[in-house]
Order: structure tokens, then C-alpha cells, then sequence
């Protein structure tokens, strides 16, 4: 898996070379919807399917779609932002990741925010009508 990994980084370098060209061509938002349909495609591919051959492929298609994405992202952050400070604050969120954006809530709170207290802890609030031990 690691070769399937390292062979379709190096052939996804013709993403960065193909966005360009398909954003002179056929237009930026029209190139970039068709990239990112393809590359989501392509991860659903990845996810679930067991045809290593497919996977290669998917693998491929993904990384090429997500560099020729990148490169387009990246100038037309350039164009907005003619200063860098665009460019630079994307390239340094894509290197760090989703998880830089923070967790995911994992359900919808039930309860509204405000003090709160348990019967096994400190009072935040003895006057709380939530607080099951106020009297």
C-alpha cells in the first residue's frame, strides 16, 4: 500500500500541471467543480472498494485531482490577495490539517449552556434549577 501511496504522489504531480491549463481553458469554477467531483469520486472509490487495481487508480485520480484543486486554490487566493498573506495563510492551513480546525462536536448538546453542578462535585451553582442537590 505504501508504493500504491509513494507511485501516485509522483504521477499526481500532473494535477499541478493540468489545473492551469484547465482553468485557461474551459474557466476556473467550471475546471475546479469538475476536479473536485472527480477527486470525491475517486475517495469514495478508495473507501470502498477491494479491487487493488481500482484502488491504484482511485489513488491516483485523487491525489491528481486534489494538487490540480491546490494549484488553482492557491491563484486565485493570489489574485484576491495580491499582498501573500492569502496564499501564505493556506498553504500553512494545508499543512497542518483538519485537525487544526479543532473537534468535531460529536452530538448536539441537550442542555443549554449555563452553570451546571453534579452530585459528586463542588456546586457551580447551588440555586440552579438544573442542579438535581439544590434545595
Amino acid at each position: 500500500m505504501s508504493a500504491v501511496l509513494a507511485i501516485s504522489s509522483v504521477v499526481a504531480l500532473v494535477g499541478a500541471a493540468v489545473g492551469p491549463v484547465a482553468a485557461r481553458s474551459f474557466g476556473r469554477m467550471r475546471s475546479m467543480a469538475v476536479f473536485v467531483t472527480a477527486q470525491a469520486l475517486a475517495m469514495a472509490f478508495l473507501v470502498l472498494t477491494h479491487d487493488p487495481v481500482l484502488f491504484t487508480v482511485a489513488a491516483v485520480l485523487w491525489q491528481t485531482c486534489q494538487l490540480a484543486v491546490l494549484v488553482q486554490m492557491l491563484a486565485a487566493a493570489a489574485l484576491i490577495d495580491p499582498t501573500g498573506r492569502l496564499v501564505a495563510s493556506l498553504s500553512g492551513a494545508g499543512a497542518l490539517g483538519a485537525p487544526a480546525s479543532g473537534p468535531w462536536p460529536s452530538e448536539p448538546s441537550s442542555t443549554p449552556p449555563g452553570p451546571t453542578c453534579s452530585a459528586s462535585s463542588s456546586h457551580s451553582a447551588p440555586s440552579s434549577p438544573r442542579c438535581p442537590c439544590s434545595g
